[in-house]
């Protein structure tokens, strides 16, 4: 289960709830060191000179642990107490001689919750003035860790590391520019039965993918006729790659069959650039008769032309309402959706990146749900405005959310690289895939499941293949998307 994203009062009412169980405020912190620590060693590079700016609560007792626990590690530990502000602005002069290459955030963390003063806001933009990479302990110094706001300037952190969870303010658009690369270091010895073990907005990370379910695993006598059939209508003159890109995303699910429809003269680039899924020409009877078994249907992905929208327009407006399989629906389609109820009870996804969120949200009257000011409230109000659809809405830390259990899930991985055309075509196709397989079209959070799945494995790709210092494209995503799917 993805793990709570919390207030600050329910972060404290945790760790009341865990001192009252007989567990020692220092156990917790010496596990907070130990788990900065470790994060540190993987991170950073032996020999980094690290500068830890200790401030005068909890926040500079995790610091100080930090240290501690790295103590026999091969890296140049320094320490500023940050106890006054202006004294602390004078010896961080100093550093400006020979500076660090990294700087520890430990000063406020979630404490803060009145503007700063004068010397405060003095200290952190000379912090912010280094313009060295600095790592900020569960929360950028300066923010409101419950709303995102900063007080009114606040620590420019490269990577946020969120201790136990993590706090509703570090997820807000507008925390962003400060919070850099949230990471949450779990498993720190807080109360298991803490008070937001069913909080309605999860953080999703690497762990909660370590095993396949196994519903998955195929059975010795089965053919390809058991493990589903990946229906995609995509691609059309001018865009035929995103059909490309979705089949091979598709293909990574390892459905039994995969059939690609596309318009018009993109058939031959589109089906010159595939092996085993099958590619047909689209007509409205040819659909009828291939897809007639599909179990999950994609529609969209390169379909920019008003060739496209003639032919599937009436095709979406119907099968929306009525299709008995789930489906998916990206980039030009968003635009062909019917509002209103649904008809079937199979799912129905859509996948707007923030551009197209706001445009149908606008379409649909909805001015305040805007994703650029509050993300959850616009992917709620969009599956309200399209038959309660699960909603994908992708970006920075992209939210699904999903009506049936009325929860949103924040994905951890992905990158700013991301943001390249192709990226959703790829998403989406792997969506696609993994609702096809019988399994996932008989149970609801096995389909949700699959769904939070594919989005967190899209964005790790993307982290591995900029780890490794290459200058990748999405056609390197879509290759490299089966390494490490289960």
């Amino acid at each position: 289960m993805p793990g709570p994203i919390v207030s600050v009062a329910e972060m404290r009412e945790w760790e009341s709830r865990t001192w009252a169980a007989g567990v020692r405020e220092s156990q917790v912190i010496a596990k907070v060191g130990e788990a900065i620590a470790q994060w540190l060693i993987q991170s950073v590079r032996p020999g980094t000179r690290l500068l830890f700016l200790i401030g005068p609560g909890n926040n500079g007792a995790d610091a100080r642990a930090a240290m501690d626990a790295l103590s026999g590690e091969d890296y140049h530990l320094q320490s500023l107490e940050v106890q006054e502000p202006s004294k602390a602005y004078a010896q961080l002069e100093k550093y400006f001689k020979n500076p660090p290459d990294c700087l520890v955030d430990g000063i406020f963390g979630i404490g803060l919750s009145r503007p700063l003063g004068s010397d405060w806001i003095k200290l952190i933009e000379a912090i912010n003035e280094f313009r060295k990479p600095v790592i900020s302990l569960d929360c950028p110094s300066g923010m409101d860790a419950d709303t995102g706001e900063v007080k009114p300037v606040a620590v420019e952190a490269r990577w946020t590391l969120a201790i136990g969870a993590a706090k509703m303010g570090l997820i807000q658009p507008m925390a962003t520019d400060w919070t850099g690369r949230l990471i949450v270091l779990e498993g720190i010895g807080l109360h298991p039965d803490g008070p937001v073990a069913h909080s309605q907005i999860r953080w999703v990370s690497e762990v909660d993918f370590e095993s396949s379910p196994k519903e998955f695993l195929r059975h010795a006598g089965g053919h390809k006729g058991n493990f589903g059939h990946t229906g995609i209508v995509a691609g059309s003159v001018g865009y035929h790659g995103a059909a490309v890109l979705a089949a091979r995303a598709a293909q990574v699910a390892r459905p039994g069959l995969i059939s690609v429809m596309t318009i018009g003269e993109a058939y031959v680039p589109v089906a010159s650039n595939l092996l085993s899924p099958m590619v047909h020409r689209f007509s409205r009877e040819t659909f009828d008769k291939v897809f007639e078994k599909a179990t999950a249907l994609l529609i969209g992905p390169g379909l920019a032309t008003s060739e496209s929208r003639n032919y599937v327009y009436p095709l979406l407006q119907e099968l929306w309402r009525t299709a008995d399989v789930p489906m998916v629906v990206d980039a030009s389609a968003l635009d062909w959706i019917p509002q209103g109820d649904v008809d079937s009870e199979a799912m129905r996804i859509i996948t707007p990146h923030a551009g197209e969120a706001s445009r149908l949200l606008h379409r649909g009257g909805d001015m305040e749900a805007t994703p650029n000011s509050n993300r959850l409230q616009a992917a709620e109000a969009l599956s309200k405005m399209y038959g309660h659809c699960t909603v994908v809405l992708k970006g920075y830390q992209t939210v699904t959310f999903s009506p049936a259990h009325h929860q949103w899930f924040i994905n951890s991985s992905g990158n700013p690289y991301l943001a390249q055309g192709g990226a959703g075509d790829v998403l989406a196709g792997l969506i696609t895939g993994y609702l096809a397989h019988p399994a996932s079209r008989l149970d609801r959070n096995l389909s949700l499941h699959q769904i939070i799945y594919a989005v967190w494995l899209h964005g790790w790709t993307a982290d591995v293949l900029d780890q490794e210092g290459c200058a990748w494209t999405v056609e390197d995503l879509s290759d490299r998307l089966k390494e490490f799917a289960h």
